[in-house]
C-alpha cells in the first residue's frame, strides 16, 4: 500500500534529495516520521539504502517497479502522483491493469461495495487514465509508463516461486518445492478433496485470508490447463461438482472476471455445454476437443448423466 507521503518522498529521491536531513527538510517534518516512511518504501522495495562513507544515502531501489516509476515520473513530473498512486486510487488502478473488470469484480478485489469505487474511477478517468468498455473499465492504452509501473508493482513479490496472479497480499504462486509453500494449496494440488485425484510434480498456493471453496480451485486450476489432459481434468471437476447451476456459475464468472481467466473459463463451460447437447465442433475460441480424453476422466471420476 502506498501514501500520499510515500509517493512525495520517493519523487523527492527521485529529484535528487538522497539523506535523511535534506528529505526532513525539503518536507518538512520530523526525523522520525521520516524514517518511518523511509523503512516503508525500502520493505516494499522502492528505495535502498546505501552506506557512503559515514553517511547513509537514500536511493532509488533497482527492482522493477522502482525503476518503472522513476521512469513514469521523469517521463511526465507534472502529474498528481500523490493523488493517482495512493490508497484506494492505486487499489482500482493495479486491480485493471491485467484486465478489464466491472465495479462489482473491482469492489470484490479491494473488498469493498461497488459505490466506494465509483468516485476513483471518475477521478483517474478524468486524469486520463481510464476508460470504459461496456460495463468494464481499463487502462487506457496510450498509459505506456503507468502501465508496466503498475504491473511490475503488482507482480513484485518476495517469497520462493513463480507468481502467477497477485493482488497485494492475495496471490497465488508457484513452486516445486513443498518446502515453499506459504499458504493455502489450490488448483490441481486440491481437486483430490473434490473426488478428482490428480497427480503433480509442482504446488500451487494461495495466499489470502478467505478459505477456499471448489469453486475457488477450479478457477485456480485454470492457471496450470496447458494440454487436453488437463484441460478434461478441469472439465471434470466442472461436471462432477455440478459447477454448471445458477449460483455456482454466477460465482465462477465473477472469479474469472477478478482473475483474468474469463476466455478459459468460456472454454470449459463452452466444451461442457456441446457434450451435454451431444453436438462437439471444432471452434478457434478453444483448443481442439480431445473427446476421448474428455470421456475417460469422466468415466475414471464417475461423471454420469452428461
Amino acid at each position: 500500500m502506498l501514501s500520499k507521503s510515500m509517493v512525495k518522498v520517493l519523487i523527492a529521491v527521485i529529484n535528487g534529495s538522497n539523506c535523511l536531513e535534506s528529505l526532513q527538510k525539503e518536507l518538512k517534518v520530523s526525523k522520525s516520521w521520516m524514517s518511518r516512511i523511509i523503512d516503508s518504501l525500502e520493505n516494499q522495495g522502492f528505495i535502498r539504502k546505501v552506506r557512503e562513507g559515514k553517511g547513509l544515502r537514500i536511493k532509488v531501489a533497482v527492482t522493477p517497479h522502482a525503476i518503472a516509476f522513476r521512469n513514469m515520473y521523469l517521463d511526465k513530473p507534472y502529474r498528481k502522483y500523490a493523488e493517482i498512486l495512493s490508497g484506494k486510487n492505486l487499489d482500482v488502478l493495479l486491480a485493471i491493469v491485467s484486465g478489464e473488470k466491472s465495479t462489482d469484480a473491482i469492489g470484490d478485489m479491494m473488498q469493498v461495495q461497488a459505490r466506494i469505487i465509483r468516485p476513483r474511477i471518475r477521478f483517474l478517468a478524468n486524469n486520463g487514465l481510464i476508460i470504459k468498455k461496456g460495463r468494464r473499465y481499463g487502462i487506457s492504452k496510450k498509459q505506456n509508463e503507468v502501465i508496466l509501473f503498475l504491473q511490475s508493482l503488482r507482480n513484485f513479490s518476495k517469497k520462493n516461486g513463480i507468481v502467477l496472479w497477485k493482488f497485494w497480499e492475495t496471490a497465488l504462486i508457484k513452486t516445486n518445492r513443498l518446502s515453499d509453500v506459504n499458504g493455502m494449496l489450490t488448483g490441481f494440488n486440491k481437486y483430490a478433496d473434490f473426488g478428482v485425484q490428480v497427480n503433480t510434480i509442482a504446488f500451487m498456493y494461495y495466499t489470502g485470508v478467505k478459505k477456499l471453496s471448489v469453486e475457488d480451485i477450479f478457477l485456480h486450476s485454470l492457471f496450470e490447463v496447458n494440454d487436453q489432459r488437463t484441460f478434461a481434468l478441469a472439465i471434470t471437476l466442472y461436471a462432477k461438482q455440478k459447477l454448471y447451476l445458477k449460483k455456482k456459475k454466477q460465482k465462477i464468472m465473477l472469479l474469472a472476471e477478478k482473475f483474468d481467466k474469463l476466455d478459459e473459463t468460456d472454454n470449459v463451460i463452452n466444451v461442457f455445454e456441446m457434450m451435454k447437447n451431444n453436438n462437439i465442433k471444432e471452434s478457434s475460441s478453444f483448443p481442439i476437443v480431445d473427446m476421448k480424453e474428455i470421456k475417460r476422466q469422466f468415466a475414471l471420476y464417475g461423471v454420469k448423466n452428461v
